[in-house]
């Protein structure tokens, strides 16, 4: 959840908000037991990764449940990294947050990204 620093009403008025958009969030959702990853089922983006509407931007549901995870925003300029490599996943344990260097050596490392590092030629 985000503080804001305005007037008693005006906080309680954005808690609440937030409150509803995390339940919405979770809501899109299908949790599982143990370390295995939890899947996102609202809707996806180019790449296969999910998006939703939240905190008044579209952002990456990974995104978001890190943000949400951590109460806070992401730092500007990082991005949200998987450990366990599946785009639709947002459980938060299996989320970091990195440079976009880690995370493309993190695809090479593992295979995402062929050796030559072109992968738009055909």
């Amino acid at each position: 959840m985000y503080s804001f620093f305005t007037s008693n009403n005006t906080y309680s008025k954005l808690t609440i908000r937030m409150d509803r958009q995390e339940a919405r969030f979770w809501g899109l959702v299908k949790q599982a037991p143990e370390d295995l990853c939890w899947e996102w089922q609202g809707p996806l983006g180019g790449g296969g990764y999910g998006h939703i509407r939240y905190a008044g931007r579209t952002i990456g549901a990974h995104r978001a449940s890190w943000e949400i995870a951590h109460g806070r925003k992401a730092t500007r300029g990082l991005v949200i990294r998987h450990a366990c490599d599946n785009r639709k996943c947002v459980r938060p344990s299996h989320l970091t947050l990195g440079t976009y260097a880690e995370n493309v050596r993190d695809a090479f490392e593992r295979g995402r990204i062929p050796p030559q590092g072109n992968r738009w030629k055909r």
